[in-house]
């Protein structure tokens, strides 16, 4: 709401934002892989999407059985 927004707290998607596993910047990169891989004629999986952001994810927070879920990708493509 207005008043809320007035005093500094965070909207929904704002809120929404902090819990995801990846950030914007991350996100763009995955995408911009998906982009290159496709321009270099290897074709798109969603197994192939999925170890990527694991990997990115991995890195990020040093845990290296980090595993996502089995919609992970197919919500990912739908938001982005």
């Amino acid at each position: 709401t207005l008043c809320n927004r007035k005093h500094g707290k965070h909207t929904l998607a704002e809120f929404n934002a902090t819990k995801a596993h990846l950030s914007v910047a991350e996100s763009e990169v995955l995408i911009d892989w998906v982009i290159e891989q496709a321009s270099r004629g290897f074709p798109f999986t969603h197994h192939m999407l999925r170890e990527k952001a694991q990997a990115l994810i991995r890195m990020k927070c040093a845990r290296p059985d980090f595993k996502l879920g089995k919609q992970w990708t197919h919500t990912f493509i739908a938001k982005h």
